[in-house]
């Protein structure tokens, strides 16, 4: 028990509330990698056809 109250003393251990946010934290990275893996494949299309026309212009 002393261990414990050492470390929360010494702001080891996290609040509940930064437990919370920490969680909402990773939720909210997780959908944006989510969302950006979706995304890739049409941000891969759209990258390659302006290298092409980029390369026609040329």
């Amino acid at each position: 028990m002393a261990l414990h109250r050492l470390m929360v003393e010494e702001a080891l251990v996290p609040s509940p509330g930064w437990e919370m946010r920490r969680k909402l934290v990773i939720h909210k990275l997780k959908s944006i990698v989510s969302s950006w893996t979706k995304r890739g494949p049409q941000l891969a299309s759209s990258l390659g056809k302006i290298n092409e026309s980029a390369s026609a212009d040329c």
